[in-house]
């Protein structure tokens, strides 16, 4: 499980498969394997992919009950059940990094 998953919403794509495949219940070596895994990501990325899908960063926190590491780590997890976390900063670019129609410029892709 552990290299398998490398992002917070390959959590709920396994949880999501599982159930849609093999129904409930969910086995508690799988639970403890997402467990383990969620205590890895920070605040950042919990925000980055806390989305509405078929399986919820609150439902996988719910079902799975991890065991925070620290204080801080129980507050977010908290934060998280509130829908309080602080979401990620989108990087601001200056003038200068503006598309127009006639420039291809590297940041904005191609056009």
């Amino acid at each position: 499980m552990d290299r398998s998953i490398e992002r917070v919403d390959d959590l709920t794509e396994v949880l999501a498969y599982y159930i849609n495949t093999y129904g409930k219940p969910i086995p508690n070596s799988l639970k403890k394997g997402v467990a383990d895994k969620l205590l890895g990501f920070d605040e950042y990325q919990l925000a980055k992919y806390n989305r509405d899908s078929a399986v919820k960063l609150k439902d996988l926190l719910c079902l799975v009950h991890p065991r925070a590491k620290s204080e801080e780590q129980n507050t977010m997890f908290k934060r998280l059940l509130e829908d309080k976390l602080e979401t990620p900063r989108i990087r601001q670019f200056s003038k200068e990094h503006t598309c127009s129609n006639e420039q291809k410029n590297p940041i904005c892709g191609i056009i």
